[in-house]
């Protein structure tokens, strides 16, 4: 077994160092461009509490209980007309709108379907009719349209309320169970 010197194991470390840094560095600047990008998108928008700290967002004003959490969510919804931002720790920024016009914007663009909604979904779903978008969407839409018309949906309508309905009592029967 050959004795590796001193100064290779240095030299190896000392690369793995510079790999590692070089990797952090390129990390950082992509989340810090991204941090950037969502403060330009959100700069006119009033924020729910004070102005956020930029490590930890405004994660110190939300409650540490669920409960007191989902109180205090809608009742700032509640007082929210218009549109608010909370950040969530140092990347991830969340507006609330309220005004239904603002929500057929957002909604109506190309990219918000890909990217905002369903793109953490399309590892699951594929690529299909919920994923897709632009001329694919439009594709699949007009193949799947006749299968939905109402007259076709007619004769479900009874078995449908029939199957909520055992759904409702199972469920409900369930969780009374559960609960004592």
């Amino acid at each position: 077994m050959a004795a590796i010197d001193i100064q290779t194991l240095v030299a190896v470390a000392l690369g793995f160092f510079v790999i590692g840094m070089v990797k952090l560095s390129i990390v950082l600047l992509t989340n810090f461009k991204r941090r950037w990008k969502l403060q330009e998108i959100s700069k006119g928008i009033e924020s729910y509490w004070k102005e956020p700290h930029f490590l930890y967002g405004n994660l110190k004003e939300i409650p540490k209980n669920v409960k007191d959490r989902i109180d205090t969510m809608l009742e700032r919804s509640q007082q929210c007309t218009n549109t608010k931002r909370m950040w969530i720790g140092p990347l991830e920024c969340i507006i609330t709108m309220m005004n239904p016009e603002y929500i057929k914007l957002v909604l109506a663009n190309a990219d918000t379907k890909e990217n905002l909604l369903y793109g953490f979904l399309k590892h699951w779903l594929g690529d299909g009719l919920l994923i897709s978008g632009g001329e694919k969407w439009t594709r699949h839409r007009r193949l799947l349209t006749p299968a939905f018309h109402f007259e076709i949906l007619r004769p479900y309508v009874k078995l449908s309320v029939e199957s909520t309905d055992v759904f409702l009592v199972k469920t409900f029967t369930l969780a009374f169970q559960l609960s004592y």
